[in-house]
């Protein structure tokens, strides 16, 4: 084997090694259990942690949540809108962010909880919204802003099925 086809044979094998094992050290698959988000699942990664909007973060669940699901390891996955020092302005009873509103969720009449009521995502977190309009994320008080430290993987949509579609195919 000449030199150029080792040095060829060893670039093949680091293209193909290194993000396998990023993946693998790195690389977290999350699915959605809930209508909260479009996409069923999602690829994240848990180092780097880019906490940049638009990009879907799970985090840890908030204590309202977490009183839920006691001695379940579970987490919140919501896209991220507003990151520290994002203006937050409340507009006829919605709140919004980089030029998205968000409307709580209705009933009876009545907001199910009071908007969050910071003015700018504080330093050190983050604000996620769910797509869904009965999602409990940061536009509620209860949620609000969420410690950066909180954060346990960021990442995108992946094209799967819905649970409820794969169960009905293994049935």
């Amino acid at each position: 084997m000449t030199a150029g086809a080792k040095v060829a044979l060893v670039a093949a094998t680091l293209i193909f090694v290194i993000p396998v094992y990023y993946t693998l050290a790195f690389g977290r698959l999350m699915m959605n259990a809930t209508e909260s988000m479009e996409a069923h699942a999602f690829a994240l990664f848990t180092w780097p942690r880019i906490l940049s909007p638009g990009l879907v973060a799970a985090v840890k669940m908030p204590p309202v949540l977490a009183r839920q699901f006691p001695g379940q390891n579970l987490y919140l996955a919501k896209r991220i809108v507003g990151v520290p020092g994002d203006a937050i302005a409340h507009v006829e009873g919605r709140i919004c962010l980089r030029g998205q509103c968000f409307a709580p969720f209705v009933e009876e009449g009545h907001a199910v909880a009071a908007l969050w009521s910071a003015t700018r995502v504080p330093e050190g977190q983050i604000a996620i919204f769910g797509e869904s309009a009965d999602s409990l994320d940061s536009r509620y008080e209860i949620i609000g802003g969420i410690p950066v430290e909180d954060v346990i993987a960021v990442g995108f949509p992946i094209p799967f099925p819905h649970w409820s579609e794969l169960k009905a195919w293994l049935e």
